[in-house]
């Protein structure tokens, strides 16, 4: 899970972007994410396909996308994009550029106030101890 990638902060528009990028597994073109913010409630007059092309520029200057392919629409060729980073791995990356580990327990502590919010808290339990076995394992 583990990527070497360079902290960098997501706007709300490109946070919207990600999501719908982490929401789906098949590539997506700027109309394809377009039409999805438009049909999760996001028609303000800024989120127009140039709008949408600006925030994959942006994106992809990050690094929190890249293209996966070309396709053909009509009579031109269309980038696909696909996310290079996951959520988890974004809220990692923001939590660690954020608050460093100077505190030793403050992975223990985060975890355990993520646990206060959890809607299956055993379930999540038995998750984060299987996790934490494997991990012990190769130390």
């Amino acid at each position: 899970m583990k990527k070497d990638i360079n902290f960098f902060k997501l706007t709300n528009r490109e946070l919207e972007v990600m999501r719908v990028f982490w929401n789906s597994d098949t590539p997506k073109t700027a109309t394809d994410i377009e039409s999805e913010l438009i049909a999760n409630g996001f028609t303000d007059k800024k989120n127009n396909i140039f709008t949408v092309q600006n925030m994959l520029k942006s994106l992809l200057n990050k690094g929190a996308i890249e293209v996966a392919s070309y396709k053909r629409v009509q009579k031109t060729t269309a980038r696909e994009y696909i996310a290079h980073i996951s959520d988890e791995e974004y809220a990692i990356m923001y939590v660690n550029h954020h608050f460093p580990s100077k505190n030793k327990t403050l992975t223990s502590n985060i975890v355990a106030s993520f646990l206060d919010y959890d809607e299956n808290e055993e379930d999540t339990i038995n998750a984060l101890e299987k996790l934490l076995a494997e991990r012990r394992a190769k130390l």
